[in-house]
């Protein structure tokens, strides 16, 4: 007898019978919690900046969301799941603008890790020496487009970045640099200030040899920026 479900999973992945990615993403997000939670457990007296480290060595793997639908909204669960694990890192305020958690932290926000690691993906199979693993992406992108899962994912990579997705194609086209240039002409210089700031005043309030005294006016210093 074969047993009809609504899901399955099959290789790390939770397949479903309408073919979206919904379950699969949610999924991925409770295994990083997961993840996070013991790791700010086991390593939670260490300094913000180890642990920041740690978070991404051990939480970031995100198996499998080179596949996911870019368009996807459920994403943004595991974006808002990473985003209060680094407050938590670095005990900021709740309400502590993201873009500051990223720029403390000097990595990528984790939609556009995301998206690095789709573009990634459909540049090793265009490029791959196997002629049916290029076929695939090749035609999802210049037929399947919005009808393909791969090929909506490429045409949101080139909206959001702002190339031409016949970019994709290309050997020589240097996804990382399109991701971070992206990323780098969205911050400000005055960002880029306060978190400097933001970094200096952490780093005394977790060093008590240097902030004898000074607790409370260092805490309300860091929540003013962190809110302002």
């Amino acid at each position: 007898m074969i047993e009809v479900v609504d899901q399955w999973p099959r290789l790390g992945h939770i397949i479903t019978n309408r073919c979206t990615d919904d379950a699969d993403i949610l999924n991925r997000r409770n295994c990083m919690v997961g993840q996070i939670n013991t790791v700010l457990c086991y390593f939670g007296k260490l300094p913000s900046c180890v642990k920041s480290k740690l978070l991404y060595t051990y939480c970031g793997s995100l198996y499998g969301c080179e596949l996911w639908d870019s368009f996807n909204n459920t994403i943004s669960s595991v974006c808002v799941a990473w985003r209060k694990a680094l407050r938590k890192v670095w005990n900021l305020p709740f309400i502590t603008h993201y873009d500051f958690l990223f720029e403390l932290s000097n990595v990528l926000p984790v939609f556009d890790v995301i998206c690095k690691r789709v573009l990634s993906f459909i540049s090793k199979c265009v490029n791959s020496d196997c002629d049916i693993v290029q076929s695939v992406p090749r035609h999802a992108i210049w037929h399947g487009c919005m009808s393909s899962p791969l090929g909506r994912s490429g045409v949101f990579c080139s909206l959001r970045y702002k190339f031409d997705i016949g970019c994709l194609l290309n050997l020589k086209f240097n996804h990382c640099s399109v991701v971070w240039n992206h990323y780098i002409s969205t911050r400000s210089s005055e960002m880029s200030a306060k978190v400097a700031v933001l970094r200096d005043m952490l780093l005394f309030r977790e060093d008590p040899s240097l902030c004898i005294g000074l607790l409370c006016e260092i805490a309300t210093a860091i929540k003013c920026i962190c809110i302002e």
